[in-house]
């Protein structure tokens, strides 16, 4: 058999083969600023919580860049916050709360088929995964946790 008539076949076997799910860990500074200027180059509608203000707590001239170039690309952000935040940093942030019992050191966040864990202390520490499955089952729970919770 020549090779231009098993092509077909290996494709066929190559789209049955399931996802390829990444993790990559990203440390320090440098690493939580490189997760989150990919979501400002995806421009994707981001939806999180455990949220509480650690990007302006821990990174404060970093947040600012963040918060000018999400809103200028229009980026929504679904955030769920624990009670007590300040107002959200932009118009394009969709902000709910939950009680401060829900109130965690580590923030996630998911885009795309990306789910982030973000954690800030004792150090700053992203894990990115990439799956497509877990992004779902993310979203999946995401919006129970956004129906719960308050407006205000």
């Amino acid at each position: 058999e020549s090779v231009s008539m098993i092509i077909p076949e290996l494709k066929e076997m190559q789209s049955k083969i399931s996802e390829k799910v990444t993790v990559e860990i990203y440390k320090g500074e440098r690493g939580i600023k490189t997760v989150l200027k990919e979501i400002l180059t995806k421009k994707e509608i981001v939806e999180g919580y455990s949220i509480s203000g650690q990007l302006r707590k821990y990174l404060p001239e970093f947040s600012e860049y963040y918060f000018r170039e999400q809103a200028k690309h229009k980026i929504i952000h679904k955030f769920i916050y624990t009670s007590g935040i300040a107002k959200p940093p932009s118009q394009y942030y969709q902000v709910r709360y939950l009680s401060k019992e829900f109130e965690n050191p580590t923030i996630n966040i998911c885009y795309g088929q990306i789910i982030l864990n973000l954690i800030w202390e004792p150090e700053l520490v992203a894990i990115k995964i990439k799956s497509k499955q877990l992004s779902d089952n993310f979203k999946k729970h995401f919006d129970i946790l956004w129906r719960a919770a308050k407006t205000k």
